[in-house]
C-alpha cells in the first residue's frame, strides 16, 4: 500500500481515498497475467476540474515513465454537492410543511374543495445514479385529505 500511495504522492496527487482493491486478468495472448488494481477517489471542485485533470495526466505520464511497473488510469465518475454547501443551506421541515399546506390550500381552492387534515408525510431516502449517491435532504411529500 505504501508503494502505491507513495507513487501517487510522488507524482503530485494527494487527497485521495482508497475505495477498493481487486485483481483482474490481463490477456497477453500467450502470456496471460493477473494484475492488482487499486481504486482511489479524488474529489475536486468543479471549477478546478480542468486543472485537476491536467495534474492527473501529468501524474499518469510520470508514473508510466519511471519504470516501476505501475500504470495510472482514471475517469471522471460523477458530481456531488459539497459538505460545505449542504451545511450552508439548512433545511427546515417546519418550513417545508408550511409550504405544502399553502400549496394544498391553493390547489384545493382551484378545484372547489378545501384541504383537510394531513393523511401522510414522507421524506425521501437517497437516490442512486450509477455509483454516486445523491441525498435529497430538503424534500417532503405530504398527502392531505380533500373536503
Amino acid at each position: 500500500m505504501d508503494d502505491i500511495t507513495g507513487a501517487l504522492t510522488g507524482a503530485g496527487i494527494s487527497g485521495t481515498s482508497l475505495t477498493g482493491v481487486y485483481t483482474t486478468n490481463l490477456d497477453f495472448s500467450k502470456n496471460p497475467q493477473t494484475a492488482l488494481v487499486w481504486s482511489f477517489t479524488l474529489t475536486a471542485p468543479l471549477v478546478k476540474l480542468s486543472s485537476t485533470l491536467s495534474q492527473i495526466l501529468s501524474a499518469q505520464q510520470s508514473i508510466s515513465g519511471n519504470n516501476s511497473g505501475l500504470t495510472l488510469t482514471f475517469y471522471v465518475e460523477g458530481m456531488q454537492v459539497s459538505q460545505q454547501l449542504q451545511q450552508s443551506q439548512p433545511c427546515s421541515q417546519a418550513a417545508l410543511l408550511s409550504d405544502a399546506q399553502s400549496w394544498a390550500k391553493q390547489v384545493a381552492n382551484a378545484a372547489g374543495v378545501s384541504a383537510g387534515p394531513i393523511l401522510s408525510i414522507a421524506t425521501p431516502g437517497a437516490v442512486y445514479a450509477r455509483s454516486t449517491v445523491f441525498n435529497l435532504t430538503c424534500s417532503l411529500t405530504v398527502q392531505f385529505q380533500l373536503m
